[in-house]
């Protein structure tokens, strides 16, 4: 597990350690979750929290350079307008991702 060690200039340290806990404890939950349901997993799995303002192009960039096989997508029910504003960067990924993606619904 590795933690962008750059700093996002818009927020302060505390609440930037606190969103990375949130997320490595989102990322924790939701692989215990894949070795309850499917035993110990047979493959390396790679959990990374990243804060950015271009989230699209962070995920782009990661799974080329990790060279990534499989990447799993979160998508949780929003209202409409979250969908249509988001949904071009969604496509976007799905499209210019160089692996397989598996999408899932999240809470």
């Amino acid at each position: 597990m590795r933690i962008n060690l750059l700093r996002h200039p818009h927020l302060s340290q505390e609440l930037e350690l606190l969103l990375k806990g949130v997320g490595n404890t989102y990322l924790a939950r939701f692989r215990t979750e894949i070795e309850d349901a499917f035993g110990p997993l047979p493959f390396h799995c790679d959990q990374r929290v990243m804060i950015t303002t271009d989230w699209v192009h962070e995920i782009l960039l990661q799974a080329s350079r990790l060279k990534s096989q499989l990447m799993l997508l979160g998508l949780s029910e929003r209202t409409l307008s979250y969908r249509i504003f988001h949904s071009t960067a969604i496509e976007r990924v799905i499209h210019e991702t160089p692996c397989d993606i598996g999408i899932y619904r999240g809470p």
